[in-house]
């Protein structure tokens, strides 16, 4: 073989092995620069105690680079966020790695946030199983309470309540006439004089007090038999246990009772 082409050819290939790794050493560069670029950002952001946007930083940063130092910072990220577990695993995979410094403290600091992840959990699987407690007790009391069965005291309670304000209003007017009636006796009683025999001598004034005493005394009569008819229809309407209004009312009726007229009421209690 001539020596000509056998140094071109050996030419090539050394030329071809400087300029590979000179490409890979440009790449490599690159990622290197990204990669600080995303490590300064995530400090930014760490500083201002966004420890999420730190923490997806730093990771961007550590699969451009592979430095162990960037899970390291990611550790720092995820315990500022109280996630003890994800930063535990992140300082053991630094601890591990052949670079990492300080070994025995970071894996004595491991040891306190796997204890503290372990108190948290805890925690949270309490307060999940009394929120679960909660919701089954309350659950259980709504199955147990009896269905509400549609109530017909609703239809009842407005005419009750009118048939008792009408006994009050009756019995006001039973003590109106009650007192007229009094008074209208004393005026007859002092207009009236009693002579030597004993027996009474009334003027016109008091002819006319007496009628008015008994006109008021009929009246107290009719009211107060008013207020003890309606007081009755009133309580009966309010105790009873079914819709009987219409039967209440038919069963009020006026009779005919010695020494005068009252009211007649039945009803089934």
């Amino acid at each position: 073989m001539p020596l000509r082409p056998l140094l071109i050819a050996v030419l090539f290939l050394l030329g071809g092995l400087v300029l590979v790794p000179e490409a890979g050493a440009q790449e490599a560069g690159t990622d290197d620069a990204r990669a600080r670029a995303l490590f300064i950002e995530g400090e930014s952001h760490y500083a201002a105690g966004r420890y999420q946007e730190a923490a997806d930083h730093y990771q961007k940063a550590f699969v451009l680079s592979q430095r162990p130092e960037l899970l390291f910072n990611i550790g720092n990220a995820y315990e500022r966020m109280g996630e003890y577990r994800k930063a535990a695993d992140y300082l053991r995979r630094y601890a591990d790695s052949p670079r990492a410094r300080d070994v025995v403290s970071v894996r004595e600091r491991i040891r306190r946030l796997e204890a503290a992840a372990e108190v948290e959990e805890r925690r949270r699987a309490e307060a999940e199983a009394e929120a679960e407690a909660a919701r089954k007790a309350t659950t259980a009391a709504a199955n147990e309470s009896p269905a509400a069965e549609p109530s017909t005291r609703g239809d009842v309670s407005d005419p009750a309540i009118w048939w008792l304000a009408g006994s009050g209003g009756a019995a006001v007017v039973t003590v109106v006439f009650a007192v007229l009636s009094n008074a209208a006796g004393s005026d007859a009683e002092a207009d009236c004089a009693s002579t030597s025999g004993g027996v009474l001598l009334c003027d016109q004034d008091a002819s006319d007090a007496l009628s008015q005493e008994t006109v008021f005394a009929i009246a107290t009569d009719v009211s107060a038999v008013a207020t003890v008819a309606t007081l009755s229809v009133g309580l009966y309407l309010l105790l009873r246990e079914d819709d009987g209004s219409a039967e209440a009312a038919s069963a009020l009726a006026p009779a005919v009772v010695p020494g005068g007229v009252g009211v007649s009421f039945s009803g089934r209690f």
